[in-house]
């Protein structure tokens, strides 16, 4: 049975958009073996890591949605595990209330406080949206 799995892979800070891209169309081979489809690619860039991973302070981030069975998830993980290039990678199974757009990284943290003015609190009774509101605001 096939399902959709969100893919995050960083990739070695040292390579090129070539070679990047070059990986990416290897993982879209695999994919293609295991009769899968990659809906959406999405090179979002090089960007600052939270803390070294093998050395390497910086790394190319990268997300790929992916229509596959779990034979293909399987493979992918061993693939990507061995693969040099690759820093750090993570699969996941998208459920039917993940968004479908692509990754957003924020650089600067009055972004974040733009956002969150404009978040509202979905609660079941008013006294949980109250409590919610109140820690929102705090």
């Amino acid at each position: 049975m096939n399902r959709d799995y969100e893919t995050i892979i960083i990739f070695d800070s040292n390579l090129d958009n070539n070679a990047v891209g070059q990986e990416v169309d290897k993982i879209a081979a695999l994919v293609g073996n295991h009769q899968g489809a990659v809906k959406t690619r999405h090179v979002v860039g090089r960007k600052r890591l939270a803390y070294k991973v093998k050395h390497k302070e910086y790394g190319v981030y990268v997300q790929l949605v992916l229509d596959g069975d779990n034979k293909l998830v399987a493979d992918l993980d061993r693939q990507l595990s061995i693969n040099e290039s690759v820093l750090r990678h993570s699969i996941v199974k998208k459920d039917k209330h993940s968004p479908d757009g692509e990754l957003v990284f924020l650089d600067d943290v009055s972004e974040v406080d733009d956002i969150l003015a404009n978040v509202t609190i979905a609660a079941d009774d008013e006294e949980t949206a109250e409590i919610a509101d109140a820690e929102l605001n705090a």
